[in-house]
């Protein structure tokens, strides 16, 4: 079986899909991990269902190809916010995860974006 990367893109979309879905759901469920980092941030609790309900709809988007281009997008711009808030706080071990996520987004962004034009 030959892979090329149309296939490779779709496994990637999928595995960052199930990174950014399970941060998500840890958020609407308002765990002590994400409540803990929240007030390390400054952020009132409140924003965890926000910005919870914004990564699983983003995560669910990375595993439907028909909108998998608006999902990566959506999810790049939510990694950036995350990625300049940690480093904002000198956190810099903390923002290593989100910025490969990041990056991998911008590459099914960009793959995508091929496909459409």
């Amino acid at each position: 079986m030959k892979w090329n990367s149309g296939i490779m893109i779709q496994i990637l979309s999928i595995i960052i899909g199930i990174l950014t879905v399970i941060p998500g759901v840890m958020k609407l469920a308002e765990s002590s991990v994400m409540i803990k980092e929240f007030n390390e941030f400054g952020l009132p609790n409140w924003m965890l269902i926000y910005i919870g309900i914004a990564e699983v709809i983003v995560g669910i988007g990375l595993l439907i190809k028909p909108v998998r281009f608006l999902a990566a997008f959506a999810n790049t711009l939510l990694l950036t916010w995350a990625v300049t808030a940690t480093m904002a706080l000198g956190m810099y071990a903390f923002a290593a995860v989100p910025v490969v996520i990041c990056i991998l987004s911008v590459v099914i962004t960009a793959f995508y974006y091929k496909q459409v034009n």
